[in-house]
């Protein structure tokens, strides 16, 4: 995005609606007034972020620029933004301490790689070592079933 509006702090001339407007300014507000650019971006929310490749930036951002985000994404712009709705749906519910044990969570995980191989397959295969989470969904399982260990 930098390059593509040649600035990096490109949200100042990107075609922005009021509400990724609103949230520039408010991830400006949250920075030092030294703060760099790289500091702003990591104060945009995941909603904003999320919000890019809705259908109303997309000859704008989207076609021109954004697409380019996710190298190994070959669909249509609009499964790829139900897809990131949906994980921000999840992370949001996380967040906010809200009950997720009923949703399928496999398929959420699944989701989650999914989208990261979008954007870099490197990176996808290289957390697996470190993920838990399928241990977790296991014995998340083995408890539904009552069939966990005794020394559990």
């Amino acid at each position: 995005m930098s390059t593509h509006f040649e600035q990096g702090d490109w949200w100042d001339r990107a075609p922005l609606d009021s509400e990724g407007q609103r949230l520039v300014r408010q991830a400006k507000a949250r920075c030092h007034r030294s703060a760099g650019t790289d500091d702003i971006v990591t104060e945009l929310s995941l909603g904003f972020w999320s919000s890019l490749v809705a259908r109303r930036y997309d000859r704008d951002l989207w076609v021109p620029v954004l697409h380019r985000a996710f190298p190994g994404y070959r669909g249509p712009r609009r499964v790829l933004q139900d897809r990131l709705y949906s994980l921000r749906l999840l992370r949001n519910r996380i967040m906010h301490h809200e009950p997720i044990h009923h949703r399928h969570l496999e398929a959420d995980h699944a989701k989650l790689y999914l989208v990261l191989s979008y954007i870099s397959p490197e990176i996808a295969s290289g957390i697996k070592p470190f993920d838990r989470v399928p241990e977790v969904l296991l014995v998340k399982d083995q408890m539904c079933r009552g069939d966990l260990p005794p020394s559990f």
